[in-house]
Order: C-alpha cells, then structure tokens, then sequence
C-alpha cells in the first residue's frame, strides 16, 4: 500500500476570511421550521430570519495570495478570539499587521484578535520535514479560563513550533501544543504510532489522531480522537490494521505544562 497525504493543495484560488460577531441570539424563526427546512428554501430568504446589525457587532478578514481555510475558533473569558485553520503551501497570509509564509506544503496556523476584532499575532505549525509526505494538520484549539490556548492535529515527518520540534514515527501522528496569549509557543508534545512504515509502502497503518480538544477547571488540556495499529495509547489491530476496520477512540489528558497525566480508550467491533 503507496502513502498518500491528504492534499497539498485547496480547491479555490482565493480566500477571503470573514469573521462576524454579533447578536446571534436574534435569528427569527418559525416555531415549525426545522433545520433540514432551512436549506428546502430560496437562499434570497436566508437574509430575513437575522436582525439588523447593532453596535456590538464587527468583522474582520485575513487575506492570502492562495487558499487559507479557518476550522477551528474559540474565545477568551476577555471575549478575545483565536481562530485556527490551514495555509496553502509558498503562501502569504495577512492578518492586520501580522504575516505568515508557509513552506512547500499545506501548513497549519493559529490567530487571536482582541475583542473589537483587532488581529493581535499570527503563528504557524511549520512542516520542517524533507520528506515528499511530510503533512501537518489542524483540528480544533481550546482557550483555557487563564487565557493558555492548546491546539491539536495531525502530522507525519517534522514540524517546529517556533523552537520546539516533533517527528513522526507512525502513518500519522498526533500533536498537541500550548501557546500562550501573546503568541509564544510553549510546548509541544506526540502521541506516537510505533513506526511500520518504511519510506516507500505501509506495512501496517500505526496511526494516532487528535481530533478534539478542551481544557478543564485546572486549565488542562484534554484531547480526543482515534487510534489504529500499535500506538502510545493501545493496540487497535485486529485484522493487522491493514484496511482501517479496527479504529478505537482514545482521550488523553497533559498538565498545563505539558506532562501527559493519563489516556483512556473506547473499544468497540469493527471501526468506531
């Protein structure tokens, strides 16, 4: 079995992010109107079920010469925002006065503004990696009640946070990091696949992936995602972990300042 990244390239050409904070709470709609409703009628009707803008509300964007994508978004206790998403590769993305360039591939990036929308800082995931495969994803941040923000993802190959590296020993790995409220990256740490893959073909998929985070009362991190193959969290490989049937789903917990205190598991037949 050859690897495959997931893609280093986005679909549109430019993309522009808007932010918009308001009073959301205003959405007029008709007691009987469902969800599934709200796309079996013209779009031209959309527009009426909001109130007008009042003066609580803002917008800002970000502008890249290439596709960005935004995934991810949390608020401080200060009502401050951080966003995150992914860059496409050799591009330039702008937010206020702040600026990032990735490298040769999709890389990702974390953001904060204040509460008037005001861009403070712009820090990216780089991909330091040579390998053709070498990929870094973002799937969701956390803001903790102290102001700490985490993120976690996946990633193959090296990726630097600032000063601080990580390499990748399974298919995919799982990373999770801290940066603090003025942008500073204060940690990074992996969970692991043990490392069938030879450079060229998959013996057997090895893979842990973070795909939610949120921190508690003591503004610990705590991520969920799933795991496949022999991995730091468990073994999920019932078949040899040859076609992904066997996926379990793991959560971890880190200390604020990055120890990992505890994982637990979910078992089920078949994929979870």
């Amino acid at each position: 079995m050859a690897r495959k990244n997931i893609g280093k390239s986005l679909i549109a050409n430019v993309l522009i992010i808007v932010l918009i904070v308001g009073s959301f709470s205003s959405i007029n709609l008709n007691e009987k109107t469902t969800d599934s409703q709200l796309f079996e009628h013209d779009f031209e009707d959309l527009p009426k079920m909001f109130s007008q803008r009042n003066s609580n509300d803002w917008s800002t964007s970000a502008s890249a010469s290439n596709p960005a994508v935004l995934n991810s978004i949390d608020s401080s206790p200060n009502n401050e925002l951080v966003v995150a998403g992914i860059i496409s590769g050799s591009t330039t993305m702008s937010m206020g006065s702040s600026s990032i360039t990735s490298g040769q591939y999709i890389e990702p990036w974390i953001a904060k503004s204040d509460a008037n929308g005001n861009w403070q800082w712009i820090e990216q995931v780089s991909i330091t990696g040579v390998s053709q495969y070498a990929e870094a994803t973002i799937s969701d941040i956390a803001v903790a009640s102290n102001g700490d923000i985490f993120a976690t993802g996946m990633f193959y190959d090296t990726i630097s946070f600032g000063p601080i590296t990580l390499t990748s020993t399974g298919y995919w790995d799982c990373w999770t990091a801290k940066i603090n409220t003025n942008g500073q990256w204060q940690w990074a740490q992996s969970l692991n696949g043990d490392g069938d893959y030879d450079g060229v073909t998959v013996n057997t998929l090895d893979v842990v992936y973070g795909t939610s985070i949120t921190t508690d009362s003591n503004n610990d991190p705590i991520i969920g995602g799933w795991f496949l193959g022999n991995t730091d969290v468990g073994v999920a490989a019932d078949t040899g972990a040859q076609n992904g049937d066997d996926i379990e789903i793991f959560v971890a917990k880190y200390s604020n300042s990055g120890n990992l205190q505890w994982y637990d598991v979910a078992r089920g037949q078949g994929a979870q």
